[in-house]
């Protein structure tokens, strides 16, 4: 192995979001498990300001454009430099100074390269401008596409990504995507590397504890998900609040509301807490898990549920790693994916269009009748997807290594 190497990721967000935290703590182990002289920075664009970072391992470096005054010297130098057109350069002048002392470059953020959010088009250019470079870049556990909703697109997404030095698809619905559009050598189908995150027991309030002995059902939803509606989440907290309801009523178990994303635009628990005020004469049968809990603390609490739905793309995952029967909320290719990798099916997807209480507490009686099946058949698959996602790992590294 050779000396001490420095690893790159971008795109990712901070740790608000704990899928983004899954990811990034999860990638480190993955990789430190194969040279543990490795150390990361990362520097995200939607980071701005610094992270509380307790795995010395990891550095990060706020987000900052350069900018500087017309016809300064360091305007003129800048200039010099990169010529007139290097307003990629100052947009992702912290990111690219970073490269430099880097062996590589990890885009990271799972689902960045679809069209849900409205953002690829600042990963394509911060892509372009790493490259420029001349180091590795690499696309990181993603879920990618499609784009033949238009075609200029897909062709150019085409282009770009047989550009990157590989690409790491977590499903097999985004690797035979990339084939149909002719993006092929440079793929590799892996899985999530939240798959391997280790859950970390939690300090927890009595009535957390109690429900979880019980045998509670876990419910993530999110104002977020309710956007990707046909109807564009108008009455989608009623409707949260309806589901509540019916899996209650349903009587499985006592139900805990499971907040995955804490942050100031993004808030599940603030979301989750206004579905739980409605049952305010139930709280023996219902509760909202505390939003300050860390990914693998949350993977542990989940790991202790019966059964999981959850619309957070990380928190179905943390249910199925733990071999928890989990029912998906979903909007995007990422969902169908890892249900098609996991169970072999979409039995247990709902798209969130469908969802309605009713057909929610149908799928959970149903999911809850064939419990024994379902967790033999997560028993059987997490252990592989967890295999996919550390031979990720080898993979890079080796790429690397010139193997």
């Amino acid at each position: 192995m050779p000396g001490k190497r420095r690893v790159l990721f971008v795109g990712c967000g901070d740790y608000g979001n704990r899928g983004c935290e899954a990811i990034i703590r999860s990638t480190v182990n993955i990789l430190s498990e194969i040279d543990p002289s490795l150390t990361y920075t990362a520097s995200c664009l939607d980071v701005e300001k610094p992270v509380d970072e307790p795995d010395c391992r990891i550095r990060w470096r706020p987000h900052c454009a350069n900018s500087v005054a017309k016809f300064s010297p360091a305007w003129w130098k800048y200039r010099l430099r990169y010529g007139t057109g290097s307003w990629k350069h100052r947009m992702f002048h912290t990111q690219l100074s970073e490269l430099k002392n880097s062996d590589c470059a990890l885009e990271i953020g799972g689902d960045l390269y679809t069209l849900d959010y409205g953002t690829l088009g600042q990963f394509v250019c911060q892509d372009e401008a790493l490259l420029s470079l001349g180091k590795p870049v690499f696309l990181w556990g993603a879920s990618i596409g499609p784009y033949d909703a238009d075609p200029a697109i897909e062709q150019m997404m085409s282009e770009h990504l047989n550009r990157l030095n590989l690409v790491f698809a977590r499903e097999t619905v985004t690797a035979s995507y990339l084939a149909s559009i002719g993006v092929i050598g440079n793929v590799r189908l892996v899985a999530d590397p939240a798959f391997t995150l280790k859950p970390a027991q939690p300090d927890l309030p009595p009535e957390i504890s109690e429900l979880l002995s019980d045998g509670a059902v876990g419910l993530n939803l999110s104002s977020l998900a309710g956007k990707y509606r046909k109807d564009q989440g108008d009455n989608w907290a009623q409707l949260a609040a309806d589901c509540a309801r019916a899996l209650l009523d349903a009587k499985i178990g006592p139900l805990l509301l499971i907040p995955h994303v804490i942050s100031d635009m993004d808030n599940d628990h603030a979301f989750l807490s206004r579905i739980a005020d409605e049952f305010s004469g139930e709280r023996s049968k219902l509760a909202v898990l505390p939003g300050n809990l860390c990914a693998a603390e949350y993977k542990w609490v989940i790991s202790k549920l019966r059964i999981f739905i959850g619309a957070r793309t990380h928190s179905t995952i943390a249910a199925l790693s733990t071999g928890v029967p989990t029912i998906s909320i979903g909007y995007s290719t990422k969902a169908r994916g890892i249900n098609q990798d996991v169970y072999g099916n979409l039995d247990w997807l709902i798209p969130v269009d469908d969802l309605t209480a009713e057909v929610l507490s149908e799928k959970t009686r149903a999911i809850a009748a064939a419990e024994s099946r379902v967790r033999e058949t997560l028993s059987e698959q997490a252990p592989v997807m967890c295999d996919r996602a550390r031979e990720a790992g080898k993979i890079l590294l080796g790429y690397l290594d010139g193997k």
